[in-house]
């Protein structure tokens, strides 16, 4: 009941707080004693967030705009379109753990993006399955995945059942599918894959849904300290 209590306080803040955004107002801020504080001009939160973020790639510009936003500021001038592409040197710097933790002989085509909401991901790898060892088929690929993730508590494996109908109602762009919005999982520590594959079988698209600030960020953290410390993966997750 605690719980449930505490989350519908926070939805109502984060209410609030998207009301406020929208209508271009800083949101109220807290000292230790309660007492409300002045928010800093705009260009004084992005100097102090600016100071915590080295400027190493062409995605912190929009990280420092983002960060000055949730600390009470609207957003600055050319942070308003809804979808962005980036990293179009092919040059991301995640390239080369990618590579390692793939064990790639070569550096992967990254093509990163982000889009108009606070959190959630798509994350996409396209596949030519005639050109890989063995040429596997789409089935082969859901096959060894559902193996490896079957006893995994957090990541989930579609079914085919699913996947069909996934790509039925993904065809084409029209209709919303709740099960393939990349926010379907945010406030979670859970993943999503699914392989989708063409009738041929000699292409396929791998995709995973996460919260990148839930299960690729704190939850993977929590999770990382309980297998470190010995104590269940779940806990407090």
């Amino acid at each position: 009941r605690d719980r449930l209590v505490g989350r519908r306080a926070q939805d109502q803040g984060r209410a609030a707080r998207l009301g406020r955004r929208e209508r271009g107002l800083p949101f109220p801020r807290l000292d230790d004693a309660g007492e409300q504080v002045e928010v800093l001009p705009a260009h004084g939160v992005e100097r102090a967030v600016r100071a915590q973020i080295p400027e190493t790639a062409e995605e912190d510009s929009v990280l420092v705009q983002d960060a000055a936003l949730r600390l009470g500021q609207p957003a600055a001038a050319g942070t308003d379109d809804a979808f962005r592409a980036y990293g179009l040197t092919l040059a991301h710097k995640h390239l080369p753990e990618m590579q390692i933790h793939s064990g790639l002989a070569h550096p992967p085509v990254f093509a990163p993006s982000v889009g108009r909401f606070a959190q959630g991901m798509l994350v996409e790898v396209p596949l030519q399955l005639w050109a890989m060892p063995g040429a596997p088929s789409p089935g082969d690929l859901h096959d060894a995945l559902a193996r490896a993730y079957a006893d995994e508590r957090f990541v989930g494996v579609a079914s085919l059942t699913e996947t069909a109908e996934l790509q039925s109602a993904r065809a084409g762009a029209a209709g919303y599918v709740a099960t393939f919005d990349p926010q379907s999982l945010n406030g979670s520590n859970r993943m999503r894959l699914f392989v989708f594959g063409n009738a041929a079988g000699t292409q396929a698209r791998l995709v995973a849904i996460l919260d990148n600030l839930g299960k690729g960020a704190s939850g993977a953290a929590v999770q990382n300290l309980n297998l470190m410390l010995g104590l269940p993966e779940e806990a407090g997750l």
